[in-house]
């Protein structure tokens, strides 16, 4: 114990000393010390056997269920969700101080997922990439639940979702080249009519939601074997593009 506590102090006062650095760290309480996710965190929260395998997307919300709204002290308290594919896994905080993991063995499991996104409602929604869905889930302010399999039938590659305000689920196809939308009820709207080559990363963003300040409806994609980023309108039509090798990048 000595040891443990002792490791925290130093690495306490080498914050309080660190020469200049663009790096940002928390203050103490708020994360013991901990500023970096690597997998001795990850077996000192969930057991020696945890490891990170193949990791993919990552998605970050302030849930409603933590909320308490006669206070502020709350207000940077977020749940975090990453892809742990290789394991099949979904790892997450189930609080401000414990990891929790989820394999969704109700729901068939996960084969190679990719993207994530998840609303302050609860609702996570994961691209399954090898069983050809949307796998949706809810957390009660813990655990995560299996709802639904969304897209069955309709999708080959999915890769990366993303949310508008009104909950809509927009999904990126690396195999069909398409971005088809899902409404909050998992009924299929369609696709939008783009021309996307091996779309990867899909971002969504709406005039509607609280922090669009331009109020904008955009849909940013990552095509192109992930070498060029493409914008369109949600009529699907091409607002602009940028190849990554023009702005300095491999």
């Amino acid at each position: 114990m000595r040891i443990f506590l002792g490791g925290y102090i130093v690495l306490f006062w080498g914050l309080l000393y660190a020469s200049e650095t663009t790096l940002i760290v928390p203050p103490f309480k708020h994360s013991w010390g901990i500023h970096k996710g690597t997998e001795i965190e990850l077996k000192f929260y969930l057991g020696p056997d945890a490891k990170f395998d193949n990791t993919q997307g990552l998605a970050v919300t302030r849930l409603k269920v933590w909320d308490d709204p006669s206070t502020e002290a709350d207000d940077d308290e977020v749940t975090v969700y990453g892809v742990n594919s290789g394991a099949g896994e979904i790892i997450y905080n189930s609080s401000m101080y414990s990891l929790a993991l989820y394999r969704n063995e109700n729901g068939g499991g996960f084969k190679n997922p990719h993207g994530i996104k998840a609303s302050p409602d609860g609702l996570v929604y994961i691209a399954d990439t090898g069983n050809k869905r949307i796998v949706k889930l809810q957390n009660d302010g813990k655990n995560l639940h299996f709802v639904s399999s969304i897209g069955v039938g309709i999708l080959s590659a999915p890769w990366d979702v993303a949310l508008d305000s009104k909950g809509n689920v927009y999904l990126s196809d690396n195999d069909k080249n398409k971005i088809f939308v899902f409404a909050s009820d998992d009924k299929f709207l369609g696709e939008i009519p783009v021309k996307v080559l091996n779309p990867t990363a899909i971002a969504v963003v709406d005039q509607n939601e609280p922090w669009s300040y331009y109020q904008e409806n955009l849909i940013a994609v990552v095509d192109s074997f992930a070498q060029r980023i493409t914008m369109f309108n949600f009529l699907g039509e091409l607002l602009g593009t940028i190849n990554m090798h023009s702005i300095g990048f491999g």
